[in-house]
């Protein structure tokens, strides 16, 4: 026997590393910019803007779409200090009107002083403009003087048929035309709305009910960046034409969102796992602007099933992740001091922010993945945890062999995956397995040994389940020397 501790101990390491670095996360998606308006060629002259000297392009969205990235191509003279874009309407003069929707701004004393100008990217908060609707976009550095200015670079003989060159001596309450110059300008956007992942979860909340994780884009239309967006927008899950359910949009911009279905819910409607069904984002009949619908019909991949651990180590952190990316901010949380030094966490969690941001687009998320919405405060010895904000995290036994984000949770339903059965059920089969072993082993291997095998497998699951996962946590440990022993047992013993 002695022989078979380092295969047993090998077969018990690669059962834990299978089960931990065989799951494949999801792969992060990203939005991509397209562009839609532009001008941008033959630039041979520039105007200036500061103080209540503004200039602004008027142009015509071609498709309904956003604006999430804007280029122009400036220089300054001197220190203009900031400098400020914004989108208006314009009026039936063509002129622009109306609110001014500031879409961002920069330090436009750190432009170039090149009078050839170069082009400037940017990064703006993202709108949504209808198709057919004229815009304009505004230029201001209202810091600025007559020796210090921002330059706009254009084209006195323009040829951009959706718009033309506007100036303004007193702040934007006047403006005066001239259609034969256009501004240099690009405007990039995407869909102003998407679904871009969803994946649904059973046995969440309580056993037998659908809980679908949602990942979308819908930006508000310009001027109504500060409305509800639940006044206008609505998540639905259909089969066929028929609404199972039905939530207002929790907020605006690349988000997530659930949607949930209780157990009774489900057996009440009949619904089947894996069946046909679409999930879809839809604007209502008071929505500012009609916006084609985003559909996704569930595809097999999208049923994950009971592995809570995935949806709290992977579909959150990954969609926060991507939403880091896309509006150049930090949500999560990778590594943290415990007083020793920076630590590397076992997996990232939420920041402040981030469980801010899902906590509203997510209600009751954080009752499945408590762990993932906290941020860990202090971890003296294990014991006494310090709580220092509104998320913690208590860093102790159970977070390593208890709960949906444990480590060794994890491995037992990441091997189980494999097999394509639950992880629970993979536990209590590795129990039942060893309970047979051992009591063959004391018969000789012989069959007199199942039968109290079996009494004492069943209690044996009985048990577990009635003391919760952290009973089949620990099976994850154990599955691996089952198997060496039944080996041992059922072949090694008879040769």
């Amino acid at each position: 026997m002695s022989k078979l501790y380092p295969l047993i101990i090998f077969l018990t390491l690669l059962s834990l590393c299978l089960g931990m670095f065989l799951v494949v996360p999801a792969q992060t998606v990203y939005a991509d910019f397209t562009r839609y308006e532009t001008y941008n060629t033959s630039d041979n002259n520039s105007s200036v803007a500061y103080g209540g000297n503004w200039l602004a392009q008027t142009f015509t969205a071609t498709s309904t779409h956003t604006v999430s990235q804007v280029k122009l191509k400036l220089f300054r003279n001197d220190t203009p200090g900031t400098v400020t874009l914004s989108l208006k309407s314009v009026d039936g003069s063509g002129h622009p009107t109306g609110e001014d929707w500031t879409l961002g701004s920069f330090n436009g004393s750190t432009a170039t002083n090149n009078s050839s100008g170069v082009w400037y990217t940017l990064n703006v908060s993202t709108v949504a403009i209808a198709s057919g609707s004229q815009y304009a976009l505004v230029l201001r550095a209202t810091e600025g003087n007559a020796t210090s200015f921002i330059n706009w670079r254009y084209n006195d003989a323009g040829s951009y048929s959706g718009g033309n060159y506007e100036e303004s001596a007193d702040g934007g309450y006047t403006w005066t035309s001239n259609t034969s110059r256009d501004f240099m300008f690009e405007i990039w956007g995407g869909e102003p709305i998407e679904i871009v992942d969803v994946e649904v979860y059973t046995s969440a909340m309580e056993p037998g009910d659908w809980y679908f994780a949602i990942h979308y884009s819908c930006y508000p239309p310009a001027g109504y960046e500060d409305a509800d967006p639940e006044k206008f927008y609505y998540m639905q899950l259909l089969s066929d034409s028929t609404i199972l359910a039905q939530r207002p949009l929790a907020q605006w911009g690349y988000m997530p969102m659930s949607l949930y279905l209780s157990a009774d819910t489900v057996d009440y409607m009949g619904l089947v796992w894996g069946g046909e069904y679409t999930v879809r984002l839809i604007g209502n009949d008071n929505a500012p602007i009609s916006l084609a619908e985003a559909s996704h019909t569930l595809e097999d991949t999208d049923w994950i099933g009971s592995e809570k651990w995935r949806l709290c180590n992977y579909w959150i952190i990954d969609t926060a992740q991507s939403m880091e990316v896309y509006y150049s901010t930090t949500l999560t949380v990778t590594q943290w001091d415990f007083g020793s030094g920076m630590e590397e966490l076992d997996y990232p969690i939420l920041n402040l922010l981030g469980g801010e941001l899902f906590l509203k687009g997510t209600p009751g998320l954080y009752k499945v993945c408590p762990n993932t919405f906290y941020v860990i405060i202090h971890d003296p010895e294990w014991d006494e945890i310090d709580y220092g904000g509104s998320f913690e995290r208590a860093h102790n036994w159970t977070t390593l062999l208890g709960g949906p984000t444990a480590q060794i949770p994890s491995a037992l339903n990441a091997t189980a995956n494999i097999f394509n059965i639950d992880g629970k059920l993979f536990g209590g089969l590795a129990f039942l397995g060893l309970s047979i072993a051992l009591m063959a082993a004391v018969v000789g291997k012989g069959v007199m040994g199942t039968a109290p095998a079996l009494v004492i497998g069943v209690l044996v699951l009985t048990v577990g389940t009635w003391l919760g996962f952290i009973a089949y946590a620990l099976m994850a440990v154990l599955s691996a020397i089952v198997v060496t022993l039944m080996v041992w047992v059922l072949w090694f013993r008879s040769t």
